[in-house]
């Protein structure tokens, strides 16, 4: 009799265990499909490099997600963002330009005007593999590539970044839907930015980015580039089969050649599934 009790209770422990893990995959799989991103972007941004001030950009936040698969899972989004990026403190500014002065001393003026609106555009490309670890856990890479163009006083100022990450989620079961974190950090990237070796209004360049790439493009890794990113989420699950999440993004990026750069950015974004 005791025998057969100590074999109903594992028999009942194993099924309980089943159970939980087919229901954590059946969870982690609704995540797959085409999903809708809208929200809000918010990157403090200094470039010792480039100029003394601190600047602040807020940015309307609009991407596409697609997810396919469970072990392993293959996930390909893409952003863009578009918005006013300001010194802060000091906000627009207006000045005037003057040229040079031509055969009959006279020279031409010009109004212009730093940082106007929308002064800000950006955008993300990204895609990645990850594996289940059990029923809540997911390790992964990703293959991710950024860029910015934007205003730093009366001059255009852009950054381009490639890099390879580590992936890590987590999920957790919370009423009618379930709480998600992801985490990444960067171990090697490719880093474009100006640091303004080079004229590129000169012929033989063509173009500025052209000159750019020329001047500004180096590899690193940990031990000179840290951008660890954090994003926190909660999903809910309709019985139509639409899900709908609000998710929370944080990161922080330090480089240093040949001056230090730092962003510091923030968003909120209200993500819609099928």
């Amino acid at each position: 009799m005791k025998i057969m009790l100590e074999k109903v209770i594992v028999i009942l422990g194993l099924s309980l265990l089943a159970h939980s893990a087919m229901g954590q995959k059946e969870a982690n799989d609704k995540e797959n499909g085409w999903g809708l991103e809208v929200g809000w972007r918010q990157l403090l941004l200094a470039d010792r490099h480039a100029s003394p001030l601190l600047y602040q950009a807020d940015a309307l936040d609009i991407g596409g997600i697609y997810r396919g698969g469970y072990a392993p899972r293959w996930e390909v989004s893409l952003n863009a963002q578009i918005g006013t990026n300001q010194a802060r403190n000091l906000g627009q500014r207006t000045g005037v330009l003057e040229g040079s002065p031509d055969i009959y001393g006279e020279k031409e003026s010009f109004d212009v005007k730093a940082n106007p609106f929308l002064s800000f555009l950006g955008g993300q490309l990204s895609g990645g593999l990850s594996w289940p670890i059990g029923t809540r856990h997911r390790l992964g890479a990703q293959v991710s590539l950024e860029y910015i163009q934007t205003g730093m006083g009366f001059d255009t100022w852009h950054y381009t970044q490639l890099d390879l990450s580590p992936t890590y989620s987590y999920y957790y079961p919370l009423g009618p839907g379930q709480f998600k974190l992801n985490f990444s950090l960067p171990i090697l990237a490719a880093v474009q930015r100006p640091t303004y070796a080079f004229d590129p209004s000169l012929p033989d360049e063509g173009n500025y980015y052209k000159a750019y790439l020329q001047e500004g493009t180096k590899l690193a890794s940990l031990d000179q580039f840290i951008n660890p990113q954090l994003q926190l989420g909660y999903t809910w699950h309709r019985s139509n089969g639409k899900r709908f999440g609000l998710h929370y993004q944080l990161s922080w990026l330090n480089y240093p050649d040949p001056r230090p750069v730092r962003m510091l950015g923030q968003g909120l974004s209200l993500i819609l599934t099928r």
